[in-house]
């Protein structure tokens, strides 16, 4: 009879072989699945991308209507000051990446030296001393709610509130005549 005799060592090694061969399975197992996340992820965020996409175009194009009358050569010279003020806000953000957005700021702010020259003198004096456009529209807008004031040889002068008479405290009688 002829004695059969395992070799330990190619026994080991098969086994070290079959670890191996697992041990690479899972991590391609694993790769793929990082690989499909990764795919899901850019989907996703090609959507996420195209919507902002999207909402950003609508916002500028909301923004332009608003400020596509300040750029009408037919209107823009009949526009209130809450219209000049509507579109210069709204080329506001725009006024970086858009040479319409900046044009049209410069024409509003053109509009509104024209209808309140005493309040835009506030605002160019603060953006001449280094006060961004839009804090100092911010710091001025509400000059824009009081009445004119006048121009008395060069300076400005705001119109003061009457001074009361002395006998304005009294109450006048009734004149019988004129009833």
């Amino acid at each position: 009879m002829t004695e059969h005799a395992e070799d330990p060592v190619g026994h080991a090694s098969s086994k070290i072989v079959q670890y191996v061969s697992l041990a690479t399975m899972a991590a391609e197992a694993l790769a793929q699945r990082a690989q499909q996340r990764a795919a899901t992820a850019a989907a996703t965020d090609q959507r996420a991308v195209a919507a902002l996409r999207a909402q950003q175009t609508g916002a500028r194009n909301a923004a332009r209507l608003q400020w596509q009358p300040v750029l009408d050569a037919r209107r823009g010279t009949d526009l209130s000051l809450a219209d000049a003020g509507l579109a210069w806000a709204a080329s506001q953000a725009w006024r970086d990446v858009d040479p319409e957005a900046a044009m049209a700021g410069d024409r509003a702010l053109e509009r509104m030296r024209e209808l309140r020259p005493d309040v835009m003198v506030r605002f160019d004096r603060l953006t001449s001393d280094g006060v961004d456009q839009v804090e100092a529209m911010r710091r001025v807008a509400p000059f824009f709610d009081r009445p004119a004031a006048r121009e008395h040889g060069g300076a400005i002068r705001r119109r003061g509130l009457p001074v009361p008479r002395p006998d304005s405290g009294r109450r006048r009688r009734p004149d019988p005549a004129r009833r």
